[in-house]
């Protein structure tokens, strides 16, 4: 019992300790975005490595915004060519009102419907030039106002046909240069429809859905098999996707990380 007591306590300090992280924002008004306009943001002064980690939630924030604009002017979110993995958390609770967010260069590698839960009033979404695989199903169910989205020159090999469906104010897309699909649509309604049902024609990968489907089986299964059952079942699919193309898709692979804890 004093061993796993000691074990618990260990791993449970190396989170907290990995679980902070600071940011420094130069904080300025950006140039003329698609229908946005001009925001006033912050934009990213931190040395390269930021995120790295999943669990890292943004505790402090330096740089000084002017005596007349405090953090409530804050609209907007910048960062290019940093170290970001993984999107950090705790945006929301210094930037109450954030309508726009672009992080490119940065090697994002996976993004998730909770991460943008926070920011419902977000109209200007751009993740462009990441390493991002996948976009999941009701990635945008708690941003129903975006009005522009770019994932271009992106890694993406699947997209949920139906991850567009809610958002009736869209009206700019940009996809160039993605795998599955390539192309771009702004301020042209009739131009954005078509392009969003290339999307659901194009990018539906087979491969992922069967993989996808698979690891919620399993994540079921952990819930009511035995440790012996479940680890072997486990190393089965782990075997079989290890000999697919898929074998190096990360946001399969956090799933399987995720069921291993």
């Amino acid at each position: 019992m004093p061993k796993i007591f000691f074990i618990a306590c260990f791993i449970l300090s190396q989170v907290l300790l990995s679980s902070s992280t600071n940011i420094e924002c130069n904080f300025q008004g950006s140039e003329l975005y698609p229908v946005i306009g001009y925001v006033y943001l912050c934009s990213i002064d931190t040395d390269p490595s930021i995120t790295t980690q999943k669990s890292a939630v943004i505790n402090t924030i330096d740089g000084l915004a002017t005596p007349k604009r405090t953090y409530n002017f804050v609209h907007g979110f910048f960062a290019s060519e940093k170290t970001i993995h993984f999107f950090p958390k705790g945006l929301n609770n210094f930037f109450r009102h954030i309508e726009f967010i672009k992080v490119e260069r940065c090697g994002l590698k996976v993004i998730h419907q909770s991460d943008l839960e926070p920011f419902v009033n977000l109209l200007y979404f751009d993740l462009s030039y990441n390493s991002i695989e996948v976009i999941e199903e009701g990635l945008f169910s708690y941003n129903p106002k975006l009005k522009a989205v770019g994932l271009w020159e992106s890694k993406i090999i699947h997209i949920d046909s139906k991850v567009f469906d809610s958002l009736n104010d869209l009206s700019c897309i940009w996809l160039d240069n993605v795998p599955c699909i390539g192309f771009n649509a702004c301020e042209d309604d009739e131009k954005v429809r078509f392009g969003i049902g290339k999307v659901k024609k194009q990018c539906m990968n087979s491969k992922f859905l069967g993989f996808n489907r698979d690891v919620e089986e399993l994540s079921n299964d952990a819930k009511i098999l035995n440790s012996g059952a479940f680890n072997g079942k486990l190393q089965r699919f782990e075997r079989k996707l290890n000999d697919s193309k898929l074998s190096g898709l990360f946001y399969l692979r956090e799933k399987i990380d995720r069921l291993k804890i």
